[in-house]
């Protein structure tokens, strides 16, 4: 688990399969008020309920005034995240 200093860093697999854990876990690691920081680097495969799942932590990072920021993407992530127009900085609050 990672604290709001230390990046989150995202699995290999993003995907339906890995949803559910991933879930909770990213949305026990967002506190109110922080800057947080994802590590895509290592993802190698994306589906759409991983992009689903971050556009999750982006709304409920919202909700706890929280700011979220993605500091790497893979090639799998960012081109992901470009077919849906997705900016790949994830700021969320100002």
């Amino acid at each position: 688990m990672s604290t709001a200093s230390t990046p989150f860093v995202l699995p290999a697999d993003l995907n339906i399969y890995e949803a559910a854990a991933l879930k909770v876990g990213l949305l026990e690691w967002i506190r109110h008020g922080e800057m947080h920081k994802i590590d895509g680097s290592a993802v190698e495969r994306v589906d759409l309920t991983g992009v689903q799942m971050l556009l999750m932590l982006r709304a409920h990072a919202q909700h706890v005034e929280a700011q979220v920021r993605l500091i790497a993407a893979s090639a799998a992530l960012h081109d992901a995240l470009q077919l849906l127009g997705w900016p790949l900085e994830l700021h969320t609050a100002q």
